[in-house]
């Protein structure tokens, strides 16, 4: 599932991490049969999980950028893209595609149908060339803001069809390992 978040948004595999992260998080908010079609998180809190703070994964965010150091006629947010989420805080983990640096903030517009690295990088001998510092220089691509057709719920269809099928097998392994 990793891999169809970072495919379906043309994430560079440096990013392989945060997507992993995300499918936990998503894991333990969907409700299975095996604990009477609660979620995980439904048994450790006893209360139903928020489904409307759910962003694309790879999705153009703007993030607000600090009031401190900031002139008048400097930029007011920051352009990024959606990594997923922390645990413990209510925010949202952020790509900021200018300082190459990722951070937490609450402060965000989403963009959920322009995926800035879709059509941004030339190939995928330079995506295999960066190192997991997370310090690349990308600078030179513009991430253009291109809008994505319908194909995009199409794309989210079969993510969630896929996950749902990884989701019974790894319960059946689970099984097949407690027997």
């Amino acid at each position: 599932m990793c891999r169809a978040l970072l495919f379906q948004a043309k994430i560079p595999n440096i990013f392989w991490s945060n997507s992993l992260k995300l499918v936990v998080h998503l894991i333990n908010r969907l409700p299975t049969p095996f604990l009477s079609n609660q979620s995980p998180y439904e048994l450790i809190y006893s209360t139903k999980p928020n489904f409307s703070i759910l962003k694309d994964f790879g999705c153009l965010a703007y993030a607000s950028s600090a009031n401190t150091g900031r002139t008048k006629l400097d930029s007011r947010s920051l352009k990024c893209v959606f990594l997923g989420y922390k645990s413990g805080t209510k925010g949202y983990v952020l790509y900021d595609l200018h300082s190459k640096s990722i951070f937490v903030t609450r402060n965000v517009i989403f963009h959920e149908n322009i995926f800035p690295y879709l059509f941004s990088l030339p190939s995928d001998n330079y995506i295999a060339s960066i190192d997991d510092s997370h310090n690349c220089d990308i600078s030179m691509y513009d991430f253009p803001a291109l809008p994505v057709s319908h194909a995009t719920d199409l794309t989210t269809i079969l993510l969630l069809v896929l996950f749902l099928i990884m989701l019974k097998l790894l319960i059946l392994i689970l099984e097949h390992l407690i027997e």
